[in-house]
Formats: structure tokens, sequence, C-alpha cells
């Protein structure tokens, strides 16, 4: 959750950054509005997952569906930077780099949710007889030998 709250903050900079780079770049109006509005609409959607109904299939759900979410943001942040290298707006291409490495470090703590997620549902909807041990998680058994037995001491006086 303290991974969601932080990226909804890095998401609200991300906006006033694009922002103020449309502006300085002579954009303006209903094209900062729109880039601006897309940006925020997509900082809105990992708060789903934090308010979602406690069903781990649910949460799964919300997790693929921002994931999925995050990589069009990777892409959209790649096309800016590659653009803005091209053209020679080296301010534009650190600011898209820097974003889109933040998406990126989003995907990934997402990538984690979905495998953990994954695994509750499966606890919580496969009866325990049909699932199986992952080699990651198998437990080994080990048989239990009988004890040694001990040498009896002897003493090392005689009183």
């Amino acid at each position: 959750m303290a991974d969601m709250k932080q990226h909804l903050r890095e998401t609200k900079a991300h906006a006033k950054g694009l922002e103020r780079r449309i502006k300085k770049l002579g954009g303006g109006g209903q094209m900062t509005q729109t880039a601006v509005g897309k940006v925020m609409a997509a900082a809105k959607g990992p708060l789903h997952m934090i308010r979602g109904s406690g069903e781990q299939e649910e949460m799964l759900k919300n997790a693929k569906t921002e994931y999925f979410n995050e990589h069009e943001e990777i892409a959209t942040y790649l096309a800016i930077e590659t653009l803005a290298e091209r053209v020679g707006d080296r301010e534009t291409a650190k600011l898209a780099k820097g974003i889109r490495r933040e998406e990126e470090r989003m995907a990934k703590f997402l990538e984690g949710q979905i495998k953990s997620l994954t695994g509750a549902v499966v606890i919580e909807e496969v009866p325990s007889a049909q699932r199986k041990v992952t080699s990651g998680s198998r437990k080994r058994s080990v048989a239990k030998r009988p004890a040694k037995a001990k040498p009896a001491r002897r003493p090392t006086h005689v009183s």
C-alpha cells in the first residue's frame, strides 16, 4: 500500500512536470488539459487496488489491469523520450526518461503483486488436494533416524 501511495505522489508530480514542460514549449490550452487529465486518470487507477473488496481474485484482476496500464504509460514515455532526443530537446527527453523509470519500477512492483495474489487465489479457490507444490516452496521431508546410542561415560577419577 505504501508503494501505491508513493506512486500516486509520483504520478501527480509527473502531471505537474509535463504541464510545465508543455507550457514552456509553447503548448497549452486543450493540449495541456488533455495530457494532464490522462496522467491524473492513470494516477487514480492504483487506488482501486487499495479500495478492493478484499477478495483475492478481485485484487488480482485490479493488479493485472494496473500492470497493463503501467506498460502503456512506459511505452508513451519511451516514445516521448525518443522523439525529444531526435529533435534535440534534451530537457523533455530527461523528464520523460525519469518518468518512464518510475513507471517501470511500479510495473515491477505490480508484477510481484500479481504473483503473490495469484498464489492467494490458489489458496482461496483451489482445494488443497488439487494444489501442486512448486519447486521453490517444496518442503523436504526428512526421515527420522533412530538416535545412536551414546557410549557410557567412564569416570575420570575414582574416589
